[in-house]
């Protein structure tokens, strides 16, 4: 696939959660409708969870976001979470890949999660990410948090790569088409577009998120893999 980079924020999309560890929210006080208050944790709460007065890494971080998060229709409490980070097998789920110095953690189950972690100042910027495979495969879940003094806050501005929106030219090179696979990409995308577009986030702490389609579904119909494009976040 091609590489095209874009100049973009990095926010996300993301509805609303909430956490059974932290104490309750009022979203309706939150003078910016692009920030959500999902969780606000005190100084004992955090102690008890991470056992330090903040988190310190992106394993921390893991143990301060709402259950749904980690692998989406699991809703692992803390306690499994905590295992999983202790190397254990929950469910028949582990935690594939934990690098606290890049801020990267893996795991999946019929597909693949993962979450980043990027300190900011006194802040964290948290992104996640899963897909589920089965013929095709799909994102289920890519949200975007801040995390600060405590508070943990949605970004609903945009996707986690910083798309307020999707459309096929971004990803398909039409001009490499005929107007009969034209005609079918666009069909395709019209049908399943946006369900088939999925995300790799960096493991490296510093590379940028990619966005790219899931290829099955458009190579199968005839459209050339080298007319899809692979598309990146800009870190400015």
């Amino acid at each position: 696939m091609k590489n095209l980079a874009l100049s973009l924020l990095f926010l996300g999309l993301v509805g609303g959660f909430q956490s059974a560890a932290a104490q309750p929210v009022d979203n309706g006080t939150n003078e910016n409708p692009l920030v959500e208050l999902v969780a606000q944790y005190t100084p004992e709460q955090l102690n008890q969870l991470i056992a330090k007065p903040q988190p310190a890494d992106i394993q921390d971080l893991l143990l301060l976001l709402p259950d749904s998060d980690f692998l989406f229709y699991f809703n692992f409490d803390v306690a499994q979470r905590k295992q999983l980070l202790a190397g254990e097998t929950v469910s028949n789920v582990t935690l594939d890949q934990s690098d606290a110095a890049n801020g990267y953690l893996q795991s999946g189950y019929e597909g693949v999660w993962e979450m980043i972690a990027k300190a900011e100042g006194d802040g964290w910027h948290i992104a996640l990410a899963e897909s589920n495979c089965g013929e095709f495969c799909s994102t289920v879940m890519q949200k975007s948090y801040l995390y600060q003094d405590g508070k943990l806050l949605a970004q609903n501005a945009a996707t986690i790569a910083g798309f307020q929106d999707y459309w096929p030219e971004l990803f398909i090179d039409v001009e490499q088409l005929t107007p009969e696979q034209k005609d079918s990409a666009m069909q395709i995308w019209k049908e399943h577009g946006i369900e088939g577009i999925l995300y790799r986030l960096p493991r490296d702490g510093q590379s940028p998120i990619v966005v790219y389609l899931d290829a099955q579904r458009y190579t199968e119909a005839g459209i050339p893999e080298s007319a899809l494009r692979e598309v990146t976040e800009n870190q400015e």
